[in-house]
């Protein structure tokens, strides 16, 4: 006669069985949807967010296409990397390859140039999923991608008034020169900045964006106004100088203002700068 032995399990066991099994499920799901987070590649773009297939292995322009897309010997392009590159990394590129990072694009996305008497093929290794020149879509505003769409401010009979920001790379008079090349009426560089305004017919915008070096293009001829009243109330700095606030009204003050670009042209500042130092 055999006896089977038989493990039993109390009733607290078995709660504490289920949670763990529970607990492992969880953890493994949870995992996987980070994990697929971290494949997310979707660009932000100010045009809106846009997903890019990977295509490293495909991209391969001929001579005629790169000189096309050849401004002032480099080549413009979006490199989207696997992972954001490291400084070291970044500095790898520009000794071996001659590669400058513009501009940072979410997510893992550059705008970098590349000298165009060095190969692209070089690029490829470097943990680059998508490299492309600048599609000219991402580079034009909404309300000018249709007529319809164009603000009642930017319109000058039948031409429209844009503002073009090119990268900070680029040279100025190149791009006069360029911007006159495609038909454009009383292109002017806006001081101390890389922004051109211009009025141009609608349908030349998009041949606009076409220039390797063009970032951003969006509607100009908005009449600037001092804000500076306004920009009280929406900051609810008004409390400040109210006799039933802080009554603070900045008498005999003078303050400091750092600023990356230069401040001088800046219309809220009207005549009030007493000193400005470039070096600081």
């Amino acid at each position: 006669m055999g006896f089977i032995w038989l493990n039993c399990l109390s009733s607290n066991q078995v709660i504490m069985q289920k949670l763990f099994t529970s607990l492992v499920l969880f953890l493994f799901f949870h995992s996987l949807s980070f994990a697929q987070g971290d494949t997310d590649y979707t660009l932000q773009l100010k045009s809106g967010d846009q997903k890019l297939p990977p295509n490293i292995s495909d991209f391969n322009p001929d001579k005629e296409t790169l000189e096309s897309n050849s401004q002032g010997g480099k080549l413009y392009l979006l490199a989207q990397f696997f992972q954001i590159p490291t400084e070291d990394q970044k500095q790898k590129l520009t000794l071996d390859l001659g590669v400058k990072f513009l501009e940072y694009i979410p997510k893992n996305a550059f705008i970098i140039t590349i000298p165009t008497q060095n190969s692209i093929s070089g690029l490829m290794g470097n943990g680059i999923r998508y490299l492309n020149f600048i599609p000219e879509k991402i580079k034009i505003h909404e309300e000018l991608l249709f007529l319809t769409n164009v603000p009642d401010y930017a319109r000058r009979g039948n031409n429209v008034v844009i503002n073009v920001s090119v990268f900070s790379n680029a040279d100025a008079k190149s791009i006069i020169s360029l911007l006159n090349q495609k038909g454009v009426k009383n292109a002017t560089q806006r001081p101390n900045t890389k922004t051109f305004t211009a009025e141009v017919v609608f349908e030349n915008i998009k041949n606009i964006a076409g220039i390797p070096a063009v970032q951003w293009i969006e509607p100009g001829g908005r009449k600037e106004e001092i804000n500076n009243y306004a920009g009280v109330a929406t900051h609810r700095d008004n409390v400040l100088n109210n006799i039933l606030g802080r009554n603070l009204r900045g008498q005999g003050i003078c303050g400091g203002v750092g600023d990356g670009g230069f401040v001088r042209p800046h219309l809220d500042f009207g005549t009030r700068l007493i000193n400005i130092n470039p070096a600081t």
